[in-house]
């Protein structure tokens, strides 16, 4: 893996999903690399957690680092 989240980072809402009145935030809590890149199980605020890829991540949230 080239660039990593530590688990346990905190993901908040950037300016795109704010203007869009998303104000859903999350934590790390697992990493896996697959083909496609890193994947990570996140929990989200809206009560479940998801696989989601590093692209997302950084094209939705500003991450807040352990």
């Amino acid at each position: 893996m080239s660039e990593t989240i530590p688990i346990g980072s905190l993901l908040i809402p950037n300016e795109y999903m704010v203007r869009n009145s998303n104000y859903t935030f999350g934590i790390v809590m697992g990493v896996k690399d697959d083909l496609w890149g890193p994947s990570y199980r996140v929990f989200l605020s809206i009560g479940f957690d998801k696989w989601i890829p590093y692209d997302t991540i950084i094209d939705l949230f500003v991450v807040h680092r352990l």
